[in-house]
């Protein structure tokens, strides 16, 4: 091919056999989307060029990726706090969202990048450990950090660094709120005779929203007119709902999507998929999540594209 004008990437997971395809505006493509790489088997990659008419490449050498189950996020002690030595102290971790049965927690406590006796890779199966009294010493500086046991070598470990001074407090800090609002964004393409091949809409759908604060608890989620609303009609390629949410606890929220119905007849135009994005105060947190299709077993609790489909869940991380 002598002209390149941009690149389809085709992504499948090794669980349910179902592709994604990316198409990149130029050369290049970033990819975020939880709901992708949350299949432990991992994702197959492969790509091939698009000229200006059209015209396609043969398909690049097949890449093969695993998926890492992801690193907690140390809680307390966080940076510059400042404990006090002299008493028990409970250092504590958010947990991660991928634990494989039989993990532990690893704990380790560092003074100057050296660990300290009976902290170093400690076993847990909580998220929290109990520090003993005067196991540090007064007036230093420490860092701390905590692996997931069953993720990969190399993936990135969260450090945190404080200190050590008399009178310090060994209690977390209140939990701070604040206002912040999650959008919801669907797509399903119009019909279009001038794209290549033709394309027919695909048919429009229902997909069913819930929120659910850090313990669990269900967020009630009101229209502007204070009435309670649980879906988004996509019948457009720009169909949003705004969520806003007022004086709620920072931490860890659960962002559940169910495809409640799709407008028969079930349309799908398998050349410009239809997908939905999750944004936090503006910022993606799901990026462009293709619906995908099983046409081969419309039953499989695989296909996206079925009434009833339930959607793993979208942690949105509110700090």
């Amino acid at each position: 091919m002598a002209l390149v004008d941009h690149f389809e990437l085709h992504l499948t997971k090794k669980s349910s056999g179902l592709t994604t395809v990316y198409t990149t505006d130029k050369f290049d493509l970033y990819v975020q989307d939880q709901l992708l790489f949350d299949s432990k088997q991992g994702l197959k990659a492969k790509v091939r060029a698009v000229g200006p008419s059209d015209a396609k490449s043969a398909f690049s050498a097949e890449f093969s990726y695993p998926i890492c189950p992801d690193q907690p996020l140390p809680k307390f002690p966080g940076d510059f706090d400042k404990i006090d030595p002299s008493k028990a102290v409970t250092f504590s971790w958010h947990p991660s969202q991928w634990v494989k049965p039989g993990d532990n927690y690893l704990l380790t406590i560092m003074e100057n990048g050296i660990p300290i006796f009976g902290f170093n890779n400690a076993p847990t199966t909580a998220t929290s450990m109990n520090v003993p009294a005067n196991t540090l010493q007064p007036n230093k500086t420490y860092s701390f950090n905590v692996q997931n046991e069953g993720s990969c070598q190399g993936l990135k470990i969260w450090t945190v660094v404080f200190s050590t001074l008399a009178g310090g407090s060994n209690n977390p800090p209140a939990i701070p709120v604040k206002n912040f609002a999650v959008e919801l964004r669907g797509f399903r393409n119009d019909p279009d005779a001038n794209f290549i091949p033709p394309a027919y809409g695909t048919s429009d759908y229902f997909l069913g929203f819930e929120l659910f604060d850090p313990n669990g608890v269900k967020v009630p989620i009101l229209d502007g007119n204070g009435q309670p609303i649980s879906q988004l009609l996509v019948d457009s390629e720009n169909a949003v709902v705004a969520i806003a949410v007022n004086q709620m606890p920072i931490g860890k929220y659960t962002f559940r999507l169910k495809m409640i119905s799709i407008v028969t007849p079930a349309l799908y135009f398998p050349f410009d998929q239809p997908r939905f994005s999750v944004f936090l105060d503006g910022n993606v947190v799901v990026g462009n999540h293709v619906i995908t299709v099983d046409l081969i077993n419309p039953a499989s609790p695989f296909n996206e594209w079925q009434n009833g489909f339930q959607f793993a869940d979208i942690v949105i991380d509110v700090k």
